[in-house]
């Protein structure tokens, strides 16, 4: 049966070039393949003509036949080739509906993969470029345990959006992951300021600290920029957001500090108004 296969696979290969499927086998197929001007990549069912190896994807009883069809896609090398869907798109330089695109840019979201997106990417100061989208595959950078993985590969769950982080510059970070790690959600000019036995919040304006009680406190629906634990009252699945307004009070200390009313008036100076 072996024989019958390479004497029909060469009696049909010779208008045929030989191509490369990325970790796997050669096949060798007609018209311009896949690399340079050629997008031409092995079919499913076509039998490899060459670098049959036990233990490929491809690989079966001995032979090797393409069990899908290869696409031809930018890898990260920057060269084009024959890639396996289901095996290799972590190793592609951008998602699979441009990967022949030319002229992207590579782009880290916070603890995350790394994505080559087109266009002024997010980056530096400026609050205004592009993050990789739902559906993005990475470029690079995806290990298992990621957001983004799947355990083989990673691709984009969900837009990312660009942010400013507690480093000061601006980065690309998935909604519902990395809320607390921004300085504010691309706002100027905000204050730390921390919420009694709770996390950490940017707000604008003069803060509430000190000996004065008409400072800004942090607002339901704000996220943390910082200090957020398992186990506090604003945490909620890895991330920390004000479940209700903070209020401006005196402490037991004497300070001025933001307080959740439903949470900390027992540790306010009884007389809240000074």
């Amino acid at each position: 049966m072996k024989l019958t296969i390479i004497l029909a696979t060469a009696a049909y290969a010779t208008a045929c070039t030989n191509v490369s499927v990325e970790g796997d086998a050669t096949y060798c197929i007609e018209g311009a393949i896949c690399g340079g001007n050629g997008s031409a990549c092995p079919k499913q069912g076509d039998w490899a003509s060459g670098d049959c190896k036990a233990g490929l994807f491809s690989s079966k009883n001995g032979w090797c036949q393409a069990p899908e069809s290869a696409v031809c896609l930018t890898l990260k090398t920057g060269a084009r080739g024959c890639v396996y869907p289901s095996k290799g798109p972590q190793k592609m330089v951008a998602g699979m509906t441009a990967e022949a695109d030319q002229g992207c840019t590579n782009v880290s979201v916070e603890g995350d993969a790394t994505y080559c997106v087109n266009g002024p990417v997010c980056s530096g100061n400026s609050g205004s470029g592009a993050c990789p989208k739902k559906g993005d595959w990475a470029s690079g950078d995806c290990k298992s345990g990621l957001f983004s993985s799947n355990g083989k590969w990673c691709q984009a769950p969900e837009d990312a959006t660009c942010q400013k982080l507690k480093t000061g510059a601006y980065g690309c970070v998935y909604p519902t992951k990395g809320p607390q790690k921004m300085a504010a959600e691309a706002d100027q000019g905000c204050t730390n300021v921390s919420v009694e036995g709770d996390a950490t919040y940017c707000v604008n304006g003069p803060v509430c600290s000190g000996n004065s009680g008409g400072g800004a406190c942090p607002k339901q629906g704000d996220w943390a920029s910082g200090d957020c634990k398992t186990g506090l009252f604003s945490s909620k699945n890895g991330w920390c957001q004000a479940p209700e307004s903070a209020t401006c009070q005196k402490l037991k200390t004497g300070a001025w500090g933001c307080v959740y009313p439903s949470k900390g008036p027992q540790k306010m100076d009884f007389n809240l108004r000074g």
